[in-house]
């Protein structure tokens, strides 16, 4: 079997991500991946993610390469392109940057809200404002931006919710 491309998309000394783009939404693949690497000596952790097409693996090892040499001659992936090198995309500056602004409201308001609750609360003043004010045919900027936060969302479901 041919190990597939991968990349590595955050690295510490005890934890390492790894990204597999090509079997994104292949569950029975990532399943075989968490057995196989779950097994490895000085791994504690393997988590999967399908969805996203990312493994984590926390490790008690002195570096990575003992993994991924495993991981490559199982033929389950190997590392194509250097994390330094990883392109960031649209859709991932957007999610990383949705994330942040997330943590920051929840810590400000102590748990109390997120990111979502203060949106629905804006938009929906907005539009009671825009009403008392006797705009009630016209769509406005809010709706578009609405829906556009919606279409986001729905795509990004399982990225999003899961940090």
């Amino acid at each position: 079997m041919m190990p597939e491309d991968a990349y590595i998309s955050h690295k510490t000394s005890t934890r390492l991500r790894v990204r597999v783009p090509s079997r994104r939404r292949d569950a029975a693949w990532f399943a075989r991946v968490k057995e196989r690497l779950s097994s490895l000596s000085g791994v504690d952790a393997v988590n999967v993610n399908d969805l996203s097409g990312s493994i984590l693996i926390v490790h008690r090892l002195a570096g990575i390469k003992p993994v991924l040499a495993a991981a490559k001659k199982q033929g389950l992936f190997q590392i194509t392109r250097p994390d330094a090198q990883n392109p960031v995309t649209l859709r991932k500056g957007i999610t990383d940057g949705v994330r942040t602004v997330n943590r920051r409201v929840t810590a400000v308001t102590g748990g109390q809200m997120d990111l979502w609750d203060v949106a629905f609360l804006g938009l929906a003043g907005f539009g009671v404002y825009q009403l008392l004010r006797g705009n009630i045919a016209a769509p406005m900027w809010y709706t578009v931006a609405w829906y556009a936060f919606n279409v986001y969302m729905k795509a990004n479901a399982g990225d999003v919710a899961s940090e």
